[in-house]
């Protein structure tokens, strides 16, 4: 499995937000998506499925994952949330993925005040070897000079994206982050900022593709160097 490409996009004050690709995805690829919005409602593309969601009953924000396998006709464009608010978005297209039930587990943790990190939840244990973790911090901002800075994440996590509402005040801040995993178990990454904000976390991981029809961890026998990935 590989990154193909990633975008990330944010609007302030407007019906939801559109990210757009740099190229069309490849059919068969997998879009994943993260969204946080400080609306009541966090909404998909048609055709896109909910990976897991977390709601902010306090503030009325929800920070979700979504995902599609790339079909012939895919655009490039892709429009999240309804409401009039602020909304910030990571958008992936990876490459190697399974095509069918690509979505193994999740978790979430919900709303968390005066954090400087958070976990994004604990998964239960993946299904293979192969797969692919996607995380999200949603944050709240209250104005602009109050922006997070310096995102890191444990478990050998990579930083991907880092948006935000770009309003002065009552902004949505989105961090995401990935790791593509090799080894059974739970899944769990703690993000730390500079900032202490209200925010709140998810985690999804994917499975990747089997190899004609073998898991790409059979392909190793005794003897053999495992291929870089």
């Amino acid at each position: 499995m590989a990154v193909v490409q990633v975008q990330k996009k944010s609007a302030g004050a407007l019906n939801g937000v559109t990210v757009t690709f740099d190229s069309t995805p490849t059919v068969g690829n997998l879009m994943i998506a993260v969204h946080f919005t400080r609306a009541t409602a966090s909404t998909q593309p048609s055709g896109w499925t909910e990976a897991v969601l977390v709601n902010n009953a306090t503030e009325s924000d929800q920070l979700a994952i979504y995902y599609r396998v790339v079909q012939s006709g895919d655009g490039t464009a892709y429009h999240f949330g309804d409401d009039n608010d602020n909304h910030a978005v990571g958008i992936f297209e990876y490459s190697g993925m399974a095509t069918s039930t690509p979505l193994d587990v999740t978790a979430s943790t919900g709303r968390t005040t005066g954090a400087t990190s958070l976990s994004s939840g604990t998964t239960g244990s993946t299904a293979q070897n192969d797969e692919l973790s996607i995380t999200g911090i949603g944050l709240r901002i209250p104005l602009i000079a109050n922006l997070a800075v310096s995102p890191s994440w444990s478990n050998s996590f990579t930083q991907e994206t880092d948006s935000n509402s770009a309003q002065a005040t009552n902004l949505a801040q989105l961090f995401t982050g990935s790791h593509i995993e090799t080894a059974t178990g739970t899944k769990e990454s703690t993000c730390s900022w500079t900032g202490a904000l209200t925010v709140m976390g998810v985690i999804a991981t994917f499975k990747a593709a089997a190899v004609g029809g073998t898991a790409v961890k059979d392909l190793i026998m005794p003897g053999m160097i495992p291929f870089a990935r």
